[in-house]
């Protein structure tokens, strides 16, 4: 009987302990900028790419989605489908890491040509009503896509 109170009077012990442990734990912040924007982890369609409408005009739309987790982002560039990493991902800087492509030859390569351009030229982001902003390293818009998930 002694030993049963023993060991039960262990165990509450220990369990207050950890548990102000895990409550110690718990009150440190996390930093923002060393967490990915969450929101950002979607399924994005071009609206605007380098300064000009994009305007639908088959089966395939520039869209990307990012998942935020796995550093990956993949999509289709309204002619090919890509995928890669995200090289820099944090609440204001991104930057695109190594693509692959299919290697389709389409009717009209103006748009996935400027799409690929916007990407490899995008080193920061914003998020605002339900639209993602690309901006270069001089701070210029080079893509504007709308959030459609």
């Amino acid at each position: 009987m002694k030993f049963t109170i023993c060991l039960m009077m262990t165990i509450t012990l220990l369990s207050c302990s950890n548990a102000k442990k895990v409550a110690a734990n718990a009150e440190q912040p996390v930093a923002a900028a060393e967490e990915p924007n969450v929101l950002i982890n979607d399924i994005w369609v071009a609206e605007t790419i380098m300064g000009l409408r994009f305007e639908p005009n088959g089966r395939n739309v520039p869209q990307m989605e990012f998942q935020v987790g796995e550093n990956r982002v993949a999509g289709n560039d309204g002619c090919n489908s890509f995928s890669g990493s995200t090289k820099t991902l944090d609440n204001k800087n991104l930057v695109f890491g190594p693509m692959m492509s299919t290697k389709m030859a389409c009717e009209d390569m103006s748009t996935p040509k400027s799409f690929q351009e916007a990407m490899r030229s995008t080193a920061s982001y914003k998020i605002d009503k339900l639209r993602l902003y690309l901006y270069d390293g001089a701070g210029k818009e080079v893509m504007i896509l709308k959030k459609v998930d």
